[in-house]
């Protein structure tokens, strides 16, 4: 069974502008909603501030893992939409602390 969903664009997305939290972290933004069903994410991130494929990938894993690690600890379930909004490729643990920092705060 997977742990997170995918959007179904643009209901997922409308509802979750309308009646979701705003947040802005250190390195991206986005809006976050308390859902009593499944998880789902979804992450941007742009060409102008990562060139490469790879590069984009890569960060839209490691940020996919740092939620997924923080919402199985919390237990509970979210919709969430999160541009990364940084030129730079960050380890891990910066943004397992940005995403630590987010949910802390949008409780």
């Amino acid at each position: 069974m997977k742990f997170l969903h995918s959007f179904t664009f643009p209901v997922d997305y409308n509802n979750l502008r309308k009646r979701g939290i705003r947040f802005n972290g250190n390195y991206g933004y986005g809006y976050i909603l308390k859902n009593s069903g499944d998880n789902r994410i979804c992450i941007s991130i742009s060409k102008k501030k990562l060139k490469l494929a790879v590069d984009r990938n890569l960060m839209r894993r490691r940020i996919r893992n740092a939620f997924t690690f923080c919402l199985k600890k919390e237990g509970i379930s979210y919709h969430l939409f999160y541009t990364y909004n940084f030129s730079d490729i960050l380890p891990y643990n910066k943004i397992l602390n940005e995403v630590t920092f987010i949910l802390e705060n949008c409780r």
